[in-house]
């Protein structure tokens, strides 16, 4: 199972880091226009430009000299292989890509300041701290063949978050050794083919719709990884290293659910704590935990789940069924006469517990819900959006319960 809500890319050259991709087009790649240079080991005279014949000196001198940069003008900073950048530098730019060569490494700390909220480094060794709290929806922080040190603690915070977006949020590391503390709220925290190792600590908070947290291949050992509220926790074809001292431990809290695939292959101790439910899949038969653990041949529910990428499912007629696609989706509802929705009973459609589907009406027509053998819990036993361009969700609470939520009319 590979989940990759964004594409990754490679290379490099002044044509635009192929793996600047994706952050307005769905996943498409979309190459940056503009490159600027900096090199901290010229000690000539010439006045920079940020051309490869005159670099600027600092990161931050190439990020001020920026203006303009949006979806359709990103920006791609080289930063010259084999320096040292000690200087702590302030990102208060969009739609910047940072490239590094081997051993590039910035000793300095990084703050990401609004309308900051997508930016991407690429082959550099992080070696400071990190900060970003930002208040926009659409924040996206990928890290590509990049080390994060220990010690160094990455604060990453939503303050405004979107509550149906799912993918709208997200701070994702492909490859690279991580060993720093991560601190994220309200944000989507995705691990590719990029374990974390080395007493660093994840602590993840999810915002109103639970938020998510993904793991898909890589290698955990001696970390702490936390997750409060995180509706849809999600961890495939992950090994972990427990000798000694060195071990591997997962702490749920409050409503998180978590679900292991092929996975934990050394062992390690999960503790849930909270209400959440544990979901075991194929070969994770070895995974230790306090709670009772279901589902050890789960069809593949989260599979499906897991690719919703196409965020906005949209619907034109007068009757609608939900389907296991649906789950972390939006589901628009468009007609002008009356549209019946019909939640599906666990043996049709086996969502997991804890699933969220957000639906808007689009148009006049009127949208209510039901479903035999299904109890639909909301507020007066409403069962209906109350107008067009009102947003109510489906969280599962149990086999055949379901809470729906939002502005609702009898």
């Amino acid at each position: 199972m590979r989940l990759k809500p964004i594409q990754k890319g490679g290379g490099g050259g002044t044509s635009g880091y192929s793996g600047f991709s994706g952050y307005s087009g769905g996943g498409s790649t979309i190459p940056v226009t503009n490159v600027i240079h900096v090199d901290n080991k010229r000690i000539d005279l010439y006045v920079a430009d940020g051309s490869i014949s005159k670099p600027f000196i600092t990161i931050q001198a190439a990020i001020n000299s920026i203006s303009g940069s949006s979806s359709t003008n990103k920006f791609q900073i080289n930063i010259a292989q084999g320096a040292f950048y000690p200087e702590n530098i302030t990102i208060n730019k969009d739609f910047i890509i940072f490239v590094g060569e081997k051993f590039t490494r910035l000793t300095g700390d990084i703050t990401l300041l609004d309308p900051a909220s997508r930016i991407k480094f690429a082959r550099l060794q992080l070696r400071g701290n990190f900060t970003a709290i930002l208040p926009g929806e659409s924040i996206v922080i990928d890290l590509e063949d990049c080390d994060a040190v220990s010690g160094k603690t990455w604060t990453i915070t939503a303050t405004n978050p979107s509550d149906y977006v799912y993918f709208s949020q997200n701070f994702q590391v492909y490859g690279g050794n991580w060993m720093a503390n991560l601190v994220a709220t309200n944000v989507t925290v995705a691990f590719y083919e990029s374990g974390a190792k080395y007493y660093c600590t994840l602590d993840i908070t999810g915002g109103p719709s639970g938020r998510s947290f993904y793991c898909d291949g890589g290698m955990f050992e001696a970390i702490i990884i936390n997750l409060t509220n995180v509706a849809r926790s999600f961890i495939s074809a992950v090994t972990t290293m427990n000798e000694g001292d060195e071990t591997v431990a997962v702490n749920l809290f409050g409503t998180t659910n978590l679900t292991a695939d092929a996975c934990f292959l050394g062992g390690a101790t999960v503790t849930n704590s909270g209400t959440g439910t544990i979901t075991l899949l194929t070969k994770s038969a070895d995974i230790k935990n306090d709670s009772s653990v279901s589902g050890t041949s789960v069809k593949d529910a989260m599979n499906t789940l897991q690719k919703n990428i196409a965020l906005m499912n949209p619907q034109v007629g007068t009757s609608y069924l939900l389907s296991l696609t649906d789950a972390g989706k939006t589901v628009t509802l468009t007609n002008g006469s009356p549209i019946a929705v019909t939640v599906p009973t666990n043996t049709l459609v086996p969502f997991l517990v804890g699933t969220i589907i957000d639906f808007i009406q689009g148009g006049v027509g009127k949208v209510t819900f039901s479903g035999a053998g299904v109890t639909i819990k909301s507020k007066a036993s409403n069962l209906s959006i109350a107008a067009q361009n009102v947003k109510v969700s489906l969280i599962k609470e149990a086999t055949n319960t379901w809470y729906l939520t939002g502005d609702l009319i009898p």
